[in-house]
This record gives structure tokens, C-alpha cells and sequence, in this order.
């Protein structure tokens, strides 16, 4: 059975998103899990010095048995985790017990971290990309609400790798995205999540993710600009890339502070986003979303939720299966010449991804009786499918003006 591993905060009093770092190993695909173990302790002095943890990040490099898991780690004597650092702690064991390590950082300014660790591999070796940002604004009217990337070869040393410049059109919150590869070979997408720059608390007008690109292994990246497929109401969402090309996008579709029903949408490479489909809606809030492919098109996920007027009070663990005909419906063109059961299976599939052949001049096609065959065949669908299905899908398959 997959081995799956969760790292989870676990909340102290007095603490409005701080507390103790835990994990639990599931050995049954989800099934069923162990007990907690702890990572980070709250209850654990460093001298004089004691520190409350949030928001856990669980990575195993590729041909490893060894597992990462890194979290924000903030002095007791904060409100929030606003002012954290980054931590470390290491397992050999499956995640079933944990060493923590002093990270080397070069980057020693405060910052929050919630994505998952992005891999290059590169002539030099590994480069690994740690998203953070910073939100010092709220405390200090001269702060910054800026997204940036951590950079590390080894896991242990990180350096700050370079701010994701502001959109020209003026300055946004930009916070919690995730790297994924993009389009185009070398390419790396960040898609973030987004609120309002000089305004505590309020989404964008409309909400909308905003991503950056990078073309240089994540040394540079553009300026921010708007994805208008794609819904952000100051919530933070998924983004990656499946092992086929096909992008995903796990967010909530309510009002900023809503935060009730998981949505996704999936864009083909070369495609477009595809509409709204509904991975969790159970009448809870839900948030935080956070996926793993582990095979083609099989994902595992985990995320926040609660009650239907309480966020944030336990974990959830979920499964998304892209099925088949979803597939077919992004990666596949489907031709046919005579088909009794044409209407039937066409709707099935999608009438954008068929196209009906004559097989002119072969003596068995249906010439000169093809519009006869297009009728008998087709006469349940609709014209505008019709249209689709005998030229337009054609000329777009085949770039034909």
C-alpha cells in the first residue's frame, strides 16, 4: 500500500496560528493513520529562548529515504508568526521519528512559508526553490507585503533568491505561491494568491491569482500579472503540474474569509483552463490545500477544514482522480465515418474533440450520400456540434485558417 505521510500544526492557547508541529504516517493509502509524532515542541527551550511553529512543509528529495520537514519557528512572546524564521528537522525513519537540525540561513529577515519545495535538476547539481513572502506591513507602516523565493543545493544552507517584481499597473499583496513548471521546457510558473497592498484584510477587485515567470532556474522572474481564469478571494490555493503536462489550480470560489467548497480547474499544455469542478463541498470551511501527484492523474491531498461555522479545526485527507474521459476530453482527437451510436458517445466525450470523416475517394466512403450520413448519424445533435464536428474541429486541429 502508498505510504503517505502529513505534517500538521497543532494550536497553542493565546497564539492566533502558532503552537507545536506534528506528523502522522498513514501505511494504507489514507485508510488509516498513526499516532501523532512531535517535531517541533513549543514546550522545548533554546537557553533562555522559547518558540511557538506553524505551517509545516514536508519534502523527500527524489532517491532519498530521507524526509524534510521545515516550518516557521517564532519567539513565544509574538502575537502571531508574522515575525518567523525558517526551522528544519530531518527523519530516517519514515517520518515516524524526527531530528531537527539549526538550518545555515543567509536570508535572516523575517518571512512566512506555506508551499512545497520546487527541484531543478541542473549541470551543477540539484537547486532547490522554497517559496516565501513577507507581511510586515500590518505591525510597521513602513513593511512590505512582497513575494521572494529562498534558494538552496543542499537542504541545509538557504539564500534569498530574488523578489517577484510588483505589476505595473500598481502594487498587489502577493503571498503563498507555489512553482510549478511551466508551457515551455525550462520554464517555472508561480501562481499566487493575492489581496489588496495598503488594505488590511480585503480581496482584489475582481479576485484574481496573479503568477510570475522565471526562464533562468529561478534566478529572475517577471513582473506579476493577472490570471483571469483564475479565482482568488485572499485564500491560498494549489498550483502544479501533473507528470502529462496538465496544469492544476485548487482554490476556494467564495468571498474573501469564505473559504467553504474546494474547486479545481485543469489546463492542458497548450490549452486553456478548463470550467469549475468541485473537489470538496461538504457544508465545512476548507482551506489551505495542498496536492501530490503520485501517479499519472492520481492525486493526494490534504487540507484545513472544520465546521460549518468554525475554520481550521482538524485535517483532512483526500483523493483526486482525473477520470478517464477527462483524459480523452484534453489529450485525445477521436475521428469516425459511419457511427449508429454517434450521438451517444459524442456528448460523452465532448463534441469540441470529434471530427467525421467522408473517407473520399475511397469506393466504400459515403460520397456522394455524405450529407445523408451526417443526417442519419448526427440528427440528434445540435447544429453548432454538427458544425464542430465535420469543420471546425478540423481546421483547429490542423491550424487551417
Amino acid at each position: 500500500m502508498l505510504n503517505v505521510k502529513g505534517g500538521f500544526g497543532v494550536g497553542i492557547a493565546g497564539k492566533s496560528d502558532m503552537g507545536d508541529i506534528a506528523c502522522c504516517v498513514s501505511t494504507s493509502d489514507g485508510d488509516t493513520w498513526s499516532d501523532a509524532v512531535t517535531i517541533f515542541d513549543h514546550n522545548q527551550r533554546h537557553g533562555n529562548l522559547q518558540f511557538a511553529y506553524a505551517n509545516s512543509i514536508l519534502y523527500k528529495p527524489p532517491g532519498q529515504d530521507v524526509i524534510w520537514c521545515y516550518a516557521m519557528r517564532c519567539p513565544m512572546n509574538s502575537r502571531n508568526s508574522e515575525e518567523s524564521q525558517l526551522v528544519g528537522a530531518f527523519s530516517a525513519d519514515g517520518g515516524r521519528s524526527w531530528s531537527p537540525v539549526e538550518l545555515a540561513m543567509h536570508y535572516t529577515g523575517p518571512l512566512i512559508v506555506v508551499a512545497g519545495i520546487h527541484r531543478l535538476d541542473t549541470p551543477d547539481g540539484p537547486r532547490y526553490l522554497l517559496p516565501a513572502h513577507r507581511n510586515t506591513k500590518r505591525s510597521d507602516p513602513q513593511g512590505t507585503r512582497d513575494q521572494f523565493v529562498l534558494v538552496s543545493t543542499s537542504l541545509l544552507e538557504w539564500k534569498h533568491g530574488g523578489f517577484i517584481p510588483q505589476p505595473a499597473t500598481g502594487k498587489v499583496f502577493l503571498h503563498e505561491g507555489n512553482i510549478a513548471p511551466g508551457k515551455a521546457a525550462g520554464e517555472l510558473t508561480m501562481v499566487m494568491r493575492t489581496a489588496k497592498y495598503d488594505v488590511e484584510g480585503q480581496a482584489l477587485e475582481p479576485p484574481r491569482a496573479f503568477s510570475s515567470v522565471s526562464n533562468d532556474l529561478g534566478r529572475t522572474w517577471s513582473a506579476a500579472k493577472e490570471e483571469p481564469d483564475l479565482h482568488n478571494a485572499k485564500s491560498k490555493a494549489f498550483f502544479g503540474r501533473a507528470a502529462n503536462g496538465t496544469h492544476i489550480y485548487v482554490y476556494n470560489d467564495g468571498p474573501a474569509k469564505d473559504r467553504m467548497a474546494l474547486r479545481y480547474k485543469l489546463k492542458p499544455k497548450d490549452g486553456t483552463w478548463s470550467e469549475e469542478k468541485t473537489f470538496s463541498d461538504s457544508g465545512t470551511k476548507n482551506s489551505y490545500p495542498t496536492l501530490i501527484e503520485i501517479s499519472p492523474g492520481d492525486w493526494r491531498a490534504v487540507w484545513d477544514s472544520g465546521t460549518a461555522s468554525k475554520a481550521r479545526t482538524n485535517i483532512r485527507f483526500g483523493k483526486l482522480k482525473t477520470p478517464p474521459t477527462e483524459l480523452i476530453r484534453r489529450q485525445v482527437w477521436i475521428t469516425f465515418e459511419e457511427e449508429k451510436n454517434a450521438a451517444t458517445f459524442i456528448p460523452m466525450i465532448g463534441a469540441d474533440r470529434v471530427m467525421w470523416a467522408c473517407d473520399y475517394p475511397h469506393p466504400d466512403s459515403t460520397f456522394p450520400e455524405s450529407r445523408h450520413a451526417i443526417a442519419r448519424d448526427m440528427g440528434d445533435l445540435s447544429a453548432d456540434d454538427v458544425k464542430l464536428i465535420t469543420s471546425d474541429n478540423c481546421r483547429a486541429l490542423y491550424g487551417f485558417a
